[in-house]
């Protein structure tokens, strides 16, 4: 993962983030609100020499106490200062105190600051003043004499006072540790999210699965349509970016027949089908959508089709291809037809080979509509038969684990993986045009007329144009029941 795709995936999980890092700022608030308020006071006592006979002897006093007031400070927390503190505070035990006291030197100075926490603001400032009067007895009590003398003369220089306000809990200090911490909570979040999950999510995680092109990507239902045409297909323009794509992957020849299909099942591979044909069919190209899926065949019913024969009749019986053709939003579409008992047997026939080739002879560009590649070998098999194969990714639902096994499984059939669509409409399913965006201009028509044997289409329904192969002035027959044969008459526009 680069430094972009990072910002990237910041920026589109920035509620976990921002959800982490208030709970943790609720949770800091929370608990120190219910932490009982504590109470600190502090008095400070002054350890120096006992007056000397000369300069010298007051200058290794100081020099004496600056090297054992730290021992001193310690006296602080020892039973001989705190137990007659317990006795003097009426406590049972002086063990309550031990943690609740302490005592720092000032640094360069001999003062020691002794600080007392407690329940309440004038308790602290008893134990505190209790502990420093203590604390001056012990230390005269240790310091050695000097001509029956104590040495050391200890004072109480800054009695301790109640104070203001309580020591703890620090609310505000809390409160921004805990939403640092919920910010890095939520970081460390999105960044393992990110790096544990493989799904398939920008053209970026296609184009490391496969040396491939991607061909197009198809938004989803709820963005505007990009057409400037008023009230068009929504995704006219990103079926017409496909199209357009497959047209320049090789300018010397153009592919005549497509197969199309997904990893696994329920990317919406019937819609990019149904998508690139009509497209195809707005381009002047006389285009027949095969539903090739066998297994689990949707599109007729889909498409409200009559019941009628389809592809499998036809390859079991050779049968005349006009008679199973329907005419859908200009697309001549081609139904599964009946069930069979063999399905993976019948689509790699030599007899599904020959219809392949029929209808390549027929028509300018064949989209066939292929079950996923994971789930059967048919689509791989099918793969080989045409002249290539558009992979359907359904995102996010797609990891790469899947994407990189269907592109193997297509190589090692002989398929050739002209590109992949990145499809976020994968709910969608196939449908028919509305009346309204089918009447703009341009518009392949939507009827769902039978192909009847020896009648041409009407033009811009998928069928001849003036010119063409089957119409009176092409000056050529085409046989009853066959479409037109493909590149015969007028060329189609590019």
């Amino acid at each position: 993962m680069d430094l972009r795709e990072l910002l990237g995936a910041l920026r589109k999980q920035w509620v976990p983030i921002l959800a982490l890092t208030l709970l943790g700022a609720v949770a800091a608030f929370a608990f120190s609100v219910n932490q009982q308020k504590m109470w600190t006071a502090q008095a400070t006592i002054l350890v120096r020499p006992a007056s000397g006979q000369s300069t010298a002897d007051l200058n290794s006093g100081a020099v004496f106490v600056e090297r054992v007031v730290g021992t001193y400070a310690a006296l602080a927390r020892t039973p001989v200062v705190l137990d007659p503190v317990a006795d003097e505070l009426g406590l049972e035990s002086s063990s309550e105190l031990r943690g609740k006291v302490t005592a720092a030197i000032s640094s360069g100075t001999t003062f020691i600051s002794v600080s007392a926490t407690w329940r309440d603001a004038e308790g602290a400032a008893r134990v505190a003043n209790a502990v420093a009067d203590e604390m001056q007895i012990a230390i005269v009590d240790a310091a050695p004499l000097q001509q029956g003398q104590p040495s050391i003369v200890v004072s109480s220089v800054a009695p301790a006072v109640a104070p203001g306000s309580p020591s703890s809990p620090d609310v505000t200090a809390n409160v921004l540790v805990g939403t640092f911490a919920g910010f890095l909570v939520g970081l460390g979040f999105v960044l393992l999210r990110s790096a544990l999950d493989s799904r398939v999510r920008t053209v970026a995680d296609a184009r490391r699965l496969t040396s491939s092109p991607v061909l197009g990507e198809i938004a989803p239902p709820r963005r505007p349509s990009r057409s400037a045409i008023p009230d068009a297909d929504p995704w006219a323009e990103d079926y017409r970016r496909l199209r357009t794509n497959l047209r320049l992957l090789d300018v010397g020849e153009r592919p005549a027949s497509v197969l199309v299909t997904s990893c696994t099942a329920d990317e919406g591979a019937a819609t990019v089908s149904l998508g690139l044909a009509r497209t195809a069919v707005e381009g002047g190209l006389r285009t027949v959508l095969v539903e090739a899926d066998l297994r689990h065949p949707r599109l007729a019913q889909d498409l409200r089709l009559p019941a009628g024969p389809g592809l499998s009749d036809l390859v079991a019986t050779r049968g005349d291809i006009a008679a199973a053709v329907h005419v859908v939003d200009g697309v001549d579409v081609l139904p599964a037809g009946a069930a069979v008992a063999s399905p993976g047997d019948l689509v790699t026939s030599p007899a599904m080979g020959d219809l392949l080739a029929r209808l390549v002879e027929g028509y300018d560009l064949v989209v066939c509509l292929a079950p996923p590649v994971l789930t059967v070998t048919d689509a791989a098999a099918l793969g080989a038969g045409t002249h290539g194969v558009v992979l359907v990714v359904g995102r996010p639902r797609v990891t790469s684990d899947q994407v990189t096994e269907a592109v193997n499984a297509l190589s090692m059939a002989g398929a050739s993986l002209l590109g992949v669509v990145m499809n976020d409409a994968a709910s969608v399913a196939p449908a028919r045009l509305s009346r309204r965006a089918a009447d703009r201009p341009g518009a392949p028509g939507t009827g769902n007329a039978r192909r009847q044997p020896g009648a041409p289409a009407a033009p811009g329904a998928g069928g001849s144009v003036p010119g063409q192969a089957g119409s009176p002035s092409s000056g050529t027959s085409t046989p009853a029941g066959a479409p037109a044969r493909r590149g015969e008459g007028a060329q189609p526009a590019r």
